[in-house]
């Protein structure tokens, strides 16, 4: 679980719009996990609720006796790993706040891309009311 959220946040993070919070939604875990085949992860695994309950059962914050506290919740639905957790990789102790630092993606990157698409998305609208336009002006309205 933890293995999974380190690998997709760079993707999912992607895909965020600059003002959306960073981390990671039960639906954009959802999403991803969707591609899974059922002998790597079963069905059961690939629900919602599956998700919610798990996440919920392991944040910081849960008074559940057998919480790993591996997740803080940032927002309704939406997660991150905990930051002061350490993963024990190659014989060393090492702080995950580490490994998602030195991932690929920044901030500035996310906003970038963001713009990047909103700037399109804008593009295809003004596109589609000059098609609009020029239709209703043929046919006299």
């Amino acid at each position: 679980m933890v293995h999974l959220f380190i690998t997709i946040q760079a993707n999912i993070q992607q895909t965020k719009l600059y003002y959306e919070s960073f981390g990671i939604k039960i639906d954009d875990l959802i999403q991803n996990l969707q591609y899974f085949p059922d002998i790597v992860l079963p069905a059961y695994r690939k629900r919602r609720e599956y998700w919610l309950a798990v996440l919920a059962k392991h944040e910081i914050n849960s008074k559940n006796p057998y919480n790993k506290k591996l997740f803080r919740r940032i927002d309704r639905g939406t997660y991150i790993l905990n930051q002061a957790m350490q993963i024990w990789h190659n014989g060393e102790w090492i702080i995950v706040n580490n490994i998602m630092g030195s991932q690929d993606i920044t901030e500035e990157e996310i906003k970038a891309r963001s713009y990047e698409k909103e700037m399109k998305k804008w593009e295809e609208w003004k596109k589609r009311i000059e098609k609009e336009k020029e239709k209703r002006e043929r046919l006299g309205w």
